[in-house]
């Protein structure tokens, strides 16, 4: 069964999206951020806009951390 549901992509931050979704299944939601796990310099890269940007970047953090097929 599902636990929670998580939204990733820039449809997940349309207004009002989670909370509908969590009111209609009951389940947590919440935004999918890629760079949760990922080592940053805090000096160079502010963590406020990683996050914001998260969702969106799901598929491009993926590839990026993907071996090269080369």
């Amino acid at each position: 069964p599902l636990s929670r549901l998580i939204l990733s992509g820039g449809g997940a931050k349309v207004a009002g999206l989670a909370e509908y979704l969590a009111r209609e299944t009951e389940l947590p939601v919440e935004m999918f951020n890629p760079f949760l796990k990922i080592a940053v310099n805090q000096k160079k890269i502010d963590p406020d806009y990683l996050s914001s940007i998260g969702p969106e970047m799901a598929i491009a953090t993926g590839i990026a951390l993907r071996p090269s097929a080369i």
